[in-house]
């Protein structure tokens, strides 16, 4: 459908008197560089900038100026509130709150089921991925001896599977190979090394945390009592964490709520998401 949710987003809340600026990530669109040699800490430096340019636009008011941010930006946005002076409130909209790997791990669950993968397989293959991982947050390993060795585990575990299995699991030599260039960049190996409580407990603003109850991806059974009891471990007084059922990791009505369905959806926000975003900005 190419849907464009931020665009969208940024339309409803022009049409409240809410100004907004949105950035591209490195190497996205108009900006330079790689996205994938950056790391966390670049994406929270660049969100850094990205305020401060923001402060200083005529007609814009610095000490009501704040961040959203969506899935990973839903992970950066609290980390920058915590290092910066000039974040006014948070909006987090599927922002994980669990450590990073644990993220992964129920990815690679929900993916494998809905393909059909039997219970035993999907933990032959989750224990298979927990030694990746723990190879991949191995800092002394240089980029190349990573993909060396993940290529080498990726061809040693398809041997002990039958064709069908490799098929299910979507292993051949090719797709190894670009899973373990891919783990093995320097934005995979910060990312996995992420535990967004740390930020999020030390939060002294307001925040709008919400979930999709359908979210495939930063499974709100799990991440919203998580946000809660970070928030609620922070100084923050005025803490909002909200699951919306029905809705996907992109905050559209969904029925599986898979990332292969989001192209077939007409609708790029829900309604109601808008609202509830605008609404509470302008509240603050």
């Amino acid at each position: 459908m190419g849907h464009q949710p931020f665009l969208v987003l940024a339309d409803h809340l022009g049409r409240r008197a809410i100004a907004s600026l949105r950035c591209d990530d490195r190497g996205v669109g108009g900006s330079t560089g790689n996205t994938y040699r950056a790391t966390t800490d670049d994406a929270v430096a660049d969100a850094r900038a990205a305020l401060r340019i923001l402060a200083e636009q005529p007609g814009i008011d610095p000490l009501r100026v704040g961040l959203l941010g969506h899935s990973e930006g839903g992970l950066v946005a609290p980390r920058v509130a915590t290092v910066s002076g000039r974040v006014a409130f948070l909006v987090l909209l599927a922002a994980p709150a669990l450590p990073m790997d644990q993220i992964l791990v129920r990815q690679t669950r929900e993916a494998l089921a809905a393909q059909g993968a039997a219970p035993q397989l999907i933990e032959r293959a989750l224990a298979s991925q927990a030694e990746d991982l723990a190879l991949v947050q191995e800092a002394s390993l240089s980029a190349e001896a990573l993909t060396g060795q993940l290529n080498d585990r990726a061809e040693a575990f398809g041997e002990t599977l039958t064709p069908q299995e490799r098929e299910t699991l979507g292993l051949s030599p090719e797709r190894n190979a670009q899973a373990a260039r891919l783990v093995s960049t320097p934005w995979f190996r910060s990312l996995m090394q992420q535990d967004p409580a740390d930020a999020l407990r030390r939060i002294d603003i307001p925040v709008l945390a919400l979930f999709g109850g359908r979210d495939r991806q930063v499974a709100a059974d799990t991440n919203a009592p998580a946000m809660e009891a970070a928030l609620a471990a922070a100084p923050t007084r005025e803490a909002s964490v909200r699951v919306l059922p029905e809705l996907n990791h992109l905050f559209q009505h969904a029925e599986s709520g898979l990332p292969a369905e989001y192209g077939t959806i007409t609708e790029t926000v829900a309604p109601g998401v808008l609202d509830a975003v605008a609404g509470w900005i302008a509240e603050r």
